[in-house]
């Protein structure tokens, strides 16, 4: 029986040393395409690594690929997808900045305040690391308090270090909070089309507003059949064809 266990343990690790061997292969694939100039190519090797494992550098390297080839929609939606993993990494934020400067549509800041808090705070931190940040913080909070009732001494200073842990605490599940709300029930989005209409309804037969271009951004509100309803940054709202856009969150709350 224990002979049965070790081999499959070595089974799954071979099994998955042969993956990484593989993902590692067609990043590198990506790379050479990149290097000689053939971004189709590169940017198809990309998004097959990509249904394998998602993270920053292969969001980023996808989003370099499409910007090469000419495409900022794509490219400022998989620069967004990289700082949902890497927030505190300057060339993705760098990137993300020259395109929305590029872009044939400027927008104001965040109108809401609840976008306005998550989105500041999306920069610095993911909604994991606030969580182990938040786990960390109630450990030293409940270790505090049991030093107070093992002595004496040091009941005043757990007292009032533990209030203040809780409220710090408070703000981060707070703050925490809200990432999610806005990650998982409003996510942001971004324009892949060339330009697209926007209408004041789900469908063709409603009254057109106005257009939109290549990487702009929003908000989704809600999503009726193939047409999604979101809002600007300037709190302007409409109705657009969900074929013409992409969510940010992709597999990542």
């Amino acid at each position: 029986m224990e002979r049965l266990k070790l081999l499959l343990l070595i089974g799954i690790m071979l099994l998955a040393s042969g993956i990484q061997a593989q993902e590692n292969e067609v990043t590198q694939q990506a790379a050479q395409a990149y290097d000689t100039g053939d971004y189709i190519r590169a940017i198809t090797l990309y998004e097959q690594a990509l249904m394998a494992q998602q993270n920053g550098s292969l969001y980023y390297n996808l989003g370099v690929a499409y910007y090469a080839e000419g495409d900022l929609g794509n490219a400022l939606l998989n620069f967004r997808r990289a700082a949902l993993y890497i927030p505190r990494d300057m060339e993705t934020q760098q990137a993300i900045t020259q395109i929305r400067e590029e872009r044939n549509d400027s927008f104001s800041g965040e109108a809401n305040g609840i976008y306005l808090v998550s989105d500041t705070l999306s920069r610095f931190m993911t909604v994991y690391e606030l969580a182990i940040v938040g786990l960390v913080l109630w450990s030293a909070g409940f270790a505090v308090l049991t030093l107070g009732l093992l002595r004496r001494k040091m009941k005043r200073f757990a007292r009032i270090s533990a209030v203040g842990l809780g409220i710090i605490l408070t703000l981060m599940l707070t703050a925490m909070g809200m990432m999610s709300f806005v990650q998982t029930q409003q996510p942001g989005g971004v324009v892949i089309a060339e330009e697209v209409q926007v209408m004041n309804g789900p469908g063709m037969d409603f009254l057109p507003l106005y257009m939109l271009h290549d990487a702009a951004e929003f908000r989704m509100i809600e999503q009726q059949g193939e047409w999604l309803r979101f809002v600007l940054t300037d709190g302007r709202q409409g109705w657009i064809e969900t074929n013409k856009i992409k969510l940010i969150p992709n597999n990542l709350g």
